[in-house]
C-alpha cells in the first residue's frame, strides 16, 4: 500500500506568524521581559530584549482565545480548557468550563477564567485545583477584568452595557457596582496611584475613574481613530497613559497636563490588540492583529515615540513566493498589504520588508497619510542575484500602474528606476501616485493636470489619459541586465535595468483601438491582457502568454515576432525550466500544458485538477513538475514518463510553489493564511521508491513554526536554580476541587526515575541487538584518551620551573608603645603531627569512587550501570588516571571483566575500545603474564571481530550481488 500523505514531500516548518488578535502576555523574570502571543491554534514566547522566538507550543484542538504566564508557566485558553505549558511542553490542564474561555486574570497564586456564558471560575494553580464558581447576574456580559492593586481578594469586571462590578472573590459577594457609562468596557487597566484605574469605552472615551469615590477624575476622547481597544499606563517618572484604537494608532496622554501628546498614526495596520509599558522603562510594546509586534521608546523631547525594534509579518495572505539565489533567502509579495519581503529559512528574526524610502517624513511634509505614499499592492514580480551588487535587481508592477518598479536586495530598498515608455509630455503619462514625489508643489501640479485630463476624456470612445495600460507581469534576464514588462493591453517592452531605458517594445494589434508603443517596429502584441513572461537562458526568445489564447515567442534583441501557438484556452501563466528549455503553461481549463521551447511543440499535458490552476513550478533537477490548484491539491508530475507521481491535500489552497534552486526545500503559500510554509524533499536527502498514488489524496497539515536550534539558550539559561518553584510545585494537587479537573504534577523523585527510564528506553530503542553503537561522548574526548601521551608529550614546557623567591624573613610583631614579638599560640600536639615524616593513614581509601562501583558492579546491575556512566562522563585525563591507578592483579582482573561484560551489550562502541587500548597499553606485561585476565582479553578479541566478519560478509554478498546484475 502506498504510504499515508506525500511520498515525497513532508512538513519542515512554518515562516511569518507571530500574532493574530488575541491580546498577548508579558512575563518579567530578573532582567528579562517575555512574551507570548497567539497564532490560531499554537502559541510563540519571545524574548523582548532580541525580539527572538524562544518557544513555540503545539497545536491544540481548538482555537487560542487568551494567553497569560504565571512565572515560567504559560497559561492558553482553548475551547472549554486551559491546557499548562513550559519550555512548549504541556504539563497540566485546567477544565470545568461548559463554553469557550474568553478571559483570563491572574493575581497572586490564583487565576479567574471567563467563558461565553458569563461563567466565572476561580483556580488555585499552587496547588491547580478550581476552586469555586462565581455566579454574575443573569444577562450580564464580561467585557473586561482586572485586579486594582491593594484590593485584597477582589476583582473589578467591565461588561458590555458600560457597568462596573466589583467582587470579593474570597466571600463570593458583589460589593459594589458603579453606575458606569452608556458603551460597552472595551478596556480596564489600573494606574500606578491607588484606587485609580483607566476605562476605555466603545464610543472612543477613556475615563480615568476614582474606585474609592465611584466619581471620573478627567476623561479623554479619541473619536478619530476609533475605539478603544486596550489602555497602560508608564511606569517611571512621567505620567503617561498609552492608548489603543481599532484603526490601528496609538495614542499618548499626558495625565498631568491632561492633555493628548501625540498620536502615532499608521502604527499598526488592523486594531491594536494590546499594550504593555516595560517596568521602569519609557519602552511600549504593542501587538495587534496586523501579524506584528512592536516595540517603541518615548525618548524624544516632546514625549512622542519611535521604533525601537519589531517582528513583523504579511497582515493579508502573500500572492507570491519565489526562493531567492539559496535555499535559505525568499521574496514574497501580497498585493493586500502593499509590502514585498525578504523570509530567511533558518532565521525566523532576520526576516524584513524591503524599504519603500522615508514614507513618515514624506507624509508629514504632505500633509497626506501614509498608506497613500505606499505603492500599490504588487501583482507580480521577478529577480535575479546576478548583478545585485551593482544595481537593482529585482523588478515588480504593481496594480493599476503603469510603471514597473525596481528593488535593490543589497540595500533592502526600492530602487529608482521607473520602467516606462518615454513621455510625450511632462505629465501625460503620470499616474495619480505620491509614490515618487517630494516636493508638495510637484504633487499639487500633477493632481491638477492628471484631473484636467480626466475631464476632457469625456465620455465612451474618448481617448484615455493613459495611453499606456498598467503593467501586469514582469521577468529578468538570466544576465540580470534586461527586463521585460507585459502589459494589459497586450503590449510587451524590453528595458535595461540599469539606466531604465527601454530597448525595444512589440505593441497590441491596431484592430484593438489601442495605441502603438513607442519604438515600435511595426510588430504586433497580443490581442489580450500579458499574463506571463519568460527569456531564456541565453537570451534568444522571449516567451509570453495572453488571455487571448494565444503563446507568443520573439526575438530578445528587437522582440521581432517569431512564432505564434495556439494554446486552446486562456492562458493564466507560465513558467520555464532554463536548462531544458521546457515552458508549463497553466491554462484556465484546470490543464498545464508543457511546451518545448526551441521545437515550439507541446510536448506534455497534465490533466486532472478540479479547479483553477494557482501556480506551477519546475524541480531543482527538471525532472519533476509540481502544481497547485484551487481544489486544494498539490499534484507532482514526472516529466519523462508524463505521469502522477504524488499528490496531496491541503486545509486551504495553495496560492504559489517555488522549488528552491538545491532542491531540499518545497515553499508553499494558501489562501486566507499570512504564512509562508517549507516543505523537505525526501528525495532530496535519500532515496525514495515512488508508487503509484493512491486514487484520493491524502489530507496533509501545514507545517508548523518551530524555533531555531540557538535561539532559545541565550535568555533563558540560568533560570532554573533561582529560587521559584518547580512544575510538580506549582501543580500538585490532592483532589479535583468542586467539580473542576486538574492534571496534576509529580515529584521530583518520580520525575528523575520516568526522565532515567526513558533515556534507557530511547537507547533499546535505537539500538539493536545485532548492531554496534556509539556512545554520547564526542569523538573528539577519545581521540584524545587513546592519543594522550603524544598530547602531554606534545604540550611539556621547554623550561623547568624555576623556583620562587624566598621571602623575606619577617617576624610577627604586636603593635604597642613598647613593641614585641607575638609568641606562638600553636598546640604541641600540632606542631608534633606537623613535624612527622609520617603520612596517617586515616581518611585514605585503597580505590577510588569508580573502582568502588566497578566493584560492587560484579553483584549489582544499578552499580554496574553507574560505572558506565562514570566512565563516560570522565575527562580524558581521569579515565586514564584510573586506567593507571589499577595496581594489583585482582584490580586489572575486575576491570577487565567490567570492559568484557559492557562489550557484550554492543553499546558505546567507540568509548570502550579507546579505554581497552590504555588498558592493554599500560598494563600489558601484566596481563600477558596472568592466565585469567588473558582469557578475558582473547574473549574481548572475539567478541570484536564477530561484528566485523558479520559486516565483511554482508558486504561481500551485496558486491556479489551488484557484480551478477552488472
Amino acid at each position: 500500500p502506498a504510504p499515508a500523505g506525500s511520498q515525497i514531500f513532508r512538513p519542515f516548518r512554518a515562516l511569518g506568524h507571530v500574532c493574530d488578535g488575541v491580546p498577548v502576555g508579558l512575563q518579567h523574570h530578573q532582567t528579562n521581559s517575555y512574551l507570548i502571543t497567539s497564532i490560531g491554534r499554537a502559541f510563540h514566547v519571545y524574548g523582548v530584549s532580541k525580539m527572538n522566538l524562544l518557544f513555540v507550543g503545539p497545536q491544540l484542538p481548538h482555537p487560542i482565545t487568551a494567553v497569560a504566564f504565571y512565572k515560567k508557566v504559560q497559561l492558553v485558553a482553548s475551547g472549554a480548557s486551559i491546557p499548562l505549558f513550559k519550555r512548549g511542553k504541556q504539563i497540566g490542564e485546567l477544565a470545568g468550563h461548559k463554553a469557550v474561555v474568553r478571559g483570563m486574570l491572574l493575581f497572586g497564586d490564583q487565576l479567574i477564567s471567563y467563558d461565553d456564558n458569563a461563567s466565572l471560575i476561580v483556580w488555585s494553580i499552587r496547588p491547580a485545583r478550581k476552586m469555586f464558581d462565581l455566579e454574575l447576574a443573569p444577562g450580564i456580559a464580561i467585557s473586561a477584568i482586572i485586579h486594582p492593586p491593594t484590593y485584597l481578594n477582589k476583582i473589578l469586571i467591565g461588561t458590555a452595557c458600560g457597568k462596573m462590578q466589583l467582587w470579593n472573590i474570597r466571600s463570593r459577594k458583589l460589593i459594589y457596582t458603579f453606575k458606569g457609562w452608556n458603551a460597552a468596557v472595551t478596556s480596564l487597566q489600573h494606574a500606578p496611584a491607588l484606587d485609580i484605574v483607566a476605562v476605555g469605552l466603545s464610543d472612543g472615551n477613556i475615563h480615568v475613574h476614582n474606585l474609592r469615590t465611584d466619581k471620573t477624575v478627567f476623561s479623554f476622547q479619541q473619536l478619530p481613530v476609533g475605539p478603544v481597544t486596550c489602555l497602560s499606563f508608564r511606569s517611571d517618572h512621567r505620567p503617561v497613559l498609552a492608548s489603543g484604537s481599532s484603526s490601528g494608532q496609538i495614542v499618548l496622554w499626558d495625565l498631568q497636563e491632561k492633555k493628548l501628546i501625540t498620536i502615532i498614526k499608521n502604527a499598526h495596520l488592523a486594531r491594536v490588540s494590546s499594550l504593555y509599558f516595560l517596568p521602569g522603562e519609557p519602552v511600549l510594546l504593542s501587538a495587534s492583529e496586523d501579524n506584528s509586534v512592536k516595540v517603541w521608546i518615548l525618548d524624544k523631547e516632546d514625549g512622542s515615540a519611535r521604533l525601537l525594534k519589531s517582528r513583523v509579518g504579511h497582515s493579508l495572505p502573500p500572492d507570491r513566493v519565489r526562493f531567492y539565489k539559496n535555499s535559505l533567502q525568499m521574496l514574497s509579495s501580497s498585493a493586500g498589504d502593499q509590502s514585498l519581503r525578504v523570509f530567511f529559512t533558518h532565521r525566523d528574526e532576520k526576516n524584513r520588508e524591503l524599504s519603500q524610502g522615508h514614507i513618515e517624513k514624506r507624509a508629514r511634509t504632505l500633509g497626506i497619510q501614509e498608506n497613500e505614499l505606499r505603492l500599490p499592492g504588487v501583482v507580480h514580480f521577478d529577480a535575479c542575484p546576478v548583478r545585485e551588487r551593482e544595481w537593482d535587481n529585482i523588478v515588480t508592477c504593481h496594480r493599476g500602474q503603469l510603471a514597473a518598479r525596481t528593488w535593490s536586495y543589497e540595500n533592502f530598498r526600492l530602487g529608482t528606476r521607473l520602467l516606462q515608455p518615454p513621455k510625450p509630455d511632462k505629465y501625460a503619462n503620470e499616474t495619480v501616485s505620491a509614490a515618487s514625489i517630494f516636493n508638495m508643489s510637484i504633487f499639487k501640479e500633477q493632481q491638477a493636470a492628471a484631473a484636467a485630463a480626466s475631464a476632457s476624456a469625456g465620455g465612451k470612445g474618448q481617448p484615455r489619459a493613459h495611453p499606456v495600460s498598467s503593467a501586469t507581469c514582469v521577468t529578468m534576464s538570466a544576465c540580470g541586465h534586461f527586463a521585460v514588462v507585459g502589459r494589459a493591453d497586450g503590449s510587451i517592452e524590453k528595458y535595461n535595468v540599469q539606466s531604465g531605458e527601454m530597448r525595444a517594445a512589440c505593441s497590441p494589434p491596431p484592430d484593438t483601438g489601442k495605441r502603438r508603443a513607442v519604438g515600435s517596429d511595426g510588430a504586433k502584441g497580443h490581442g489580450d491582457r500579458v499574463t506571463g513572461l519568460c527569456v531564456d537562458a541565453v537570451n534568444l526568445f522571449v516567451a509570453s502568454g495572453s488571455v487571448d489564447g494565444t503563446l507568443k515567442f520573439w526575438s530578445f534583441d528587437k522582440l521581432e515576432l517569431e512564432d505564434s501557438v495556439e494554446v486552446g484556452s486562456v492562458v493564466s501563466s507560465i513558467e520555464m525550466y532554463r536548462d531544458s528549455g521546457l515552458l508549463a503553461v497553466v491554462c484556465e481549463d484546470f490543464v498545464v500544458r508543457v511546451f518545448d521551447c526551441y521545437t515550439r511543440k507541446q510536448v506534455r499535458r497534465f490533466g486532472g485538477h478540479d479547479n483553477r490552476i494557482t501556480d506551477v513550478t519546475f524541480s531543482h533537477d527538471g525532472r519533476w513538475l509540481v502544481s497547485g490548484s484551487l481544489d486544494c491539491t498539490v499534484r507532482t508530475w514526472d516529466l519523462v514518463s508524463g505521469q502522477l507521481v504524488d499528490w496531496f491535500a491541503t486545509e486551504s489552497a495553495a496560492t504559489s510553489l517555488s522549488f528552491s534552486p538545491s532542491g531540499d526545500f518545497l515553499v508553499s503559500t494558501h489562501s486566507g493564511d499570512v504564512g509562508v510554509y517549507l516543505w523537505t524533499n525526501r528525495a532530496y536527502f535519500s532515496s525514495v521508491f515512488l508508487r503509484a498514488p493512491p486514487p484520493v489524496a491524502t489530507a496533509m497539515e501545514l507545517p508548523k513554526t518551530i524555533a531555531a536550534a540557538d535561539d532559545s539558550g541565550d535568555e533563558e539559561e540560568g533560570e532554573d536554580g533561582d529560587g521559584e518553584d518547580s512544575d510538580a510545585d506549582l501543580l500538585h494537587s490532592d483532589s479535583d476541587g468542586e467539580g473542576g479537573r486538574a492534571v496534576t504534577g509529580r515529584s521530583d523523585e518520580e520525575r528523575a526515575d520516568e526522565d532515567e527510564e526513558e533515556r534507557a528506553s530511547k537507547r533499546r530503542k535505537f539500538h539493536h541487538a545485532g548492531l554496534i553503537s556509539l556512545s554520547d561522548a564526542p569523538a573528539s574526548k577519545v581521540d584524545t584518551l587513546v592519543h594522550l601521551d603524544t598530547i602531554k608529550e606534545r604540550n611539556r614546557p621547554q623550561n623547568a620551573p624555576s623556583a620562587a623567591e624566598p621571602a623575606p624573613f619577617l617576624l610577627p610583631t604586636i603593635a604597642g608603645l613598647d613593641p614585641h614579638f607575638a609568641a606562638d599560640d600553636t598546640p604541641a600536639a600540632n606542631k608534633e603531627e606537623a613535624s612527622s615524616r609520617f603520612i596517617s593513614t586515616v581518611g585514605l581509601h585503597s580505590h577510588s569512587e569508580f573502582m568502588h562501583q566497578v566493584r560492587e558492579g560484579e553483584s549489582s546491575q544499578a552499580c554496574y550501570l553507574k560505572a558506565l556512566e562514570m566512565l563516560e562522563s570522565m575527562s580524558p585525563s581521569a579515565a586514564d588516571l584510573e586506567v593507571q591507578a589499577l595496581s594489583t592483579e585482582e584490580d586489572l582482573q575486575v576491570f577487565a571483566s567490567f570492559l568484557a561484560r559492557a562489550m557484550q551489550e554492543k553499546a558505546r562502541f567507540d568509548l570502550l575500545q579507546a579505554v581497552l587500548h590504555v588498558f592493554i597499553k599500560v598494563h600489558g606485561d601484566v596481563i600477558a603474564k596472568n592466565d585469567e585476565i588473558w582469557a578475558q582479553v582473547r574473549k574481548m578479541q572475539r567478541m570484536l571481530g564477530e561484528p566485523w566478519e558479520e559486516l565483511e560478509s554482508l558486504m561481500h554478498k551485496n558486491m556479489c550481488l551488484i557484480s551478477f546484475l552488472a
